[in-house]
């Protein structure tokens, strides 16, 4: 289960989502302690609730440690790491203070480079940023701890996630512990949660932000739209791609169960198909549409006996009254002169 909260409608609504299947299944109407937590008590089947991802809400985590305490918790990566890169964020406004006008603003249009994994920049990109951080003592320190703050993801057994946490918070100097204070802060009052991405999975709250995006989606669609509508339409409304998903799931399972022609829609008698197919000089060829369904021996051989007569018939009738239309044309301007 994922947990998280948004702004709908003017408030701050609690929601919850399903991260099996990422669809939400509740939104409530603000997102105080006691309205979560009677929510989550008449929850059917709180009690096999497994694992909860969120966000560092401490209130969030007290409930679920008192309603479920069997369920591990998650704390989401995204909320965690992106401390480290606001503390870059300040590290790089107060080195920029520092500088040239041209230079600042040189600095500030490369500034994105200092939020994205060095690993992940192109050659020309690591060049640009590697002279910054060369230059600029302000700059190289703050960056290469956030790097290494980062790096504890890469791990891929929590033993060893673990060790890299405190390594990190040991190796930072003493006149940068207070520029990157929340993010030692939140990984000491929140180690176990963090560490338990390793052991569940790996699992993030990105499926309940990305739904908090569809709520705010359906927000704009209506200027007047109060909570309870857009509450209905998150929860029950389905895309397009889901409608035809279980639509074409129970047309298959229909299928099965009573085989009717795809053509004439008339029952489908195996035996008899299967008797005619043996008896037939040729096999008839299935049209390509009818893969995975049934269509009946007479529609196959109408399907083939139109192809080597029908279609002249039709040429034919079209020429006729292809002719006929050019008569009358003719007859029409001869009278008109």
């Amino acid at each position: 289960m994922g947990m998280d909260e948004t702004t709908l409608a003017g408030s701050m609504r609690a929601v919850f989502v399903n991260l099996e299947d990422g669809w939400p299944f509740e939104l409530l109407a603000n997102h105080k302690s006691a309205t979560i937590e009677n929510f989550l008590l008449n929850l059917p089947g709180y009690k096999d609730v497994e694992v909860v991802t969120m966000d560092l809400f401490g209130p969030y985590r007290q409930i679920v440690e008192a309603v479920m305490p069997q369920a591990a918790i998650v704390a989401d990566k995204w909320h965690v790491t992106k401390m480290a890169n606001e503390a870059m964020t300040q590290a790089r406004l107060k080195c920029q203070k520092t500088l040239q006008e041209n230079e600042r603003l040189e600095l500030v249009r490369c500034r994105g480079l200092f939020q994205v994994r060095h690993k992940k920049l192109s050659a020309a990109q690591q060049l640009s940023l590697d002279g910054w951080l060369r230059n600029y003592d302000g700059l190289r320190e703050p960056y290469w701890i956030k790097e290494a703050f980062f790096s504890v993801w890469d791990h891929a057994s929590r033993e060893s996630a673990r060790v890299a946490l405190h390594n990190w918070r040991a190796s930072i100097p003493d006149d940068l512990e207070e520029l990157f204070k929340k993010a030692i802060n939140a990984s000491v009052e929140w180690e176990n949660e963090i560490l338990n991405f390793f052991s569940y999975n790996r699992l993030t709250n990105a499926v309940v932000e990305r739904r908090n995006k569809d709520f705010k989606a359906i927000q704009r669609q209506g200027s007047n739209n109060d909570f309870e509508t857009i509450r209905n339409r998150a929860l029950f409304g389905k895309p397009a791609g889901r409608k035809k998903a279980e639509y074409l799931a129970k047309l298959k399972a229909w299928r099965e169960t009573n085989p009717t022609c795809v053509t004439c829609s008339q029952p489908f008698d195996e035996a008899a198909e299967e008797s005619v197919k043996k008896a037939a000089s040729h096999p008839l060829t299935p049209r390509s549409f009818t893969i995975g369904y049934k269509e009946c021996h007479a529609c196959l051989q109408a399907e083939e006996d139109w192809w080597k007569f029908g279609w002249k018939a039709n040429a034919e009738e079209m020429n006729i009254r292809y002719q006929a239309m050019q008569a009358a044309k003719e007859a029409a301007e001869s009278e008109g002169s």
